[in-house]
Parts: C-alpha cells; structure tokens; sequence
C-alpha cells in the first residue's frame, strides 16, 4: 500500500468501497478503537494496511487510551484529521469537518470519548446490516447542547445540557430519537 496520495484514489480505495464506508464511519463516531473498526469492516474486506496508509498519510490520527480505569489496557484509537475530512469531500463528496490537532491533543476526556463513538460505530453497523433504519447519528458534543428549565431556589433557571449524542431511527411508533 503506498503511503503518498494517488490523485484518482486519494482515499487508497475506489469511492463507495468497503474502506471508503468504514473512512465515513469512523468520520461519523470521531472516535473509534482500531479493534472495533477492523470487527465491524474487516470481514467486509478493509485491510489493517488501509488504516496503516491512512496514518501515514495524514488522513487519520492514531492514539492510544485506557478505557476502562482499573484494567491499565491501552486501546488503540482512530480519529479523522482535518486533511482526511477534505480528503473524504474529495473522495466521497461526504462533507465532514476532521478534527483540529487542538482536539486531537486534548485527552482528559479521550476515554469517554472513545466510548461515545464506539456506540455510534455500532449504530452505524447495525444500519449498514438492515436491522434499523438510521436516519442519523451525532456525537459532536458541540452541536448537541440541549437547554432544560429548572426550578430554583430563585425561581426558574436555564440549565445548559451537553448529551453525548443523538441517534435518530425509525421504529414501529414512528421516528424515534435517543438522547
């Protein structure tokens, strides 16, 4: 696999392949462990030397996390650069915002976040299999600040929410969202 940029693959793969899907969904969780990318796309063909040529080159960022504080385990973790967002316009004409080396560096939460995308990994999965009808998913803790009213001791108050994320599906009652 070459690790420099073919202009007609600038993903390394055809537009719409296997890659090219797993590359949207790892977009789409910001963050997911490299076990969990290879379980759900491996045995639909993405080969480890894609994500390897993908961190070579730049398109995605790879790091490492302890998931779970009382195994000292390391996950190995995969984000979306902000040159593999324009890459994947480029390649898919899926328009999605990477994430800035500021947010790739901060990692106090990392652990949590790693989890959140984890779920939208599995939402997105589950979708690709048929077994929901996915209308969509965010887990950009920027876009999802919800409001809630409060009573308190001075009366009402305006209480900022941050949810981890929003998944939006159809069911037998209709359109459902989870919080």
């Amino acid at each position: 696999m070459p690790s420099h940029l073919i202009a007609t693959k600038p993903l390394f793969v055809e537009a719409g392949d296997t890659a090219g899907r797993a590359i949207v969904a790892i977009a789409r969780s910001r963050y997911v462990t490299r076990g969990s990318l290879h379980a759900v796309y491996g045995p639909l063909g993405l080969a480890p030397d894609n994500i390897d040529a993908w961190v070579a080159a730049g398109v995605l960022h790879e790091g490492t996390v302890v998931i779970d504080p009382i195994s000292p385990d390391e996950q190995t973790y995969l984000a979306l650069t902000r040159k593999g967002g324009k890459l994947l316009a480029t390649a898919t004409g899926v328009t999605v915002e990477g994430l800035s080396p500021a947010r790739l560096r901060r990692s106090q939460t990392r652990g949590h976040d790693v989890c959140v995308g984890e779920l939208a990994l599995a939402v997105q999965a589950l979708a690709e299999d048929g077994q929901i009808a996915l209308h969509g998913v965010e887990v950009d803790d920027q876009k999802l600040v919800v409001h809630a009213i409060v009573e308190g001791p001075k009366g009402p108050a305006r209480v900022a929410l941050r949810p981890d994320a929003l998944v939006v599906t159809d069911g037998p009652h209709g359109r459902t969202a989870l919080l």
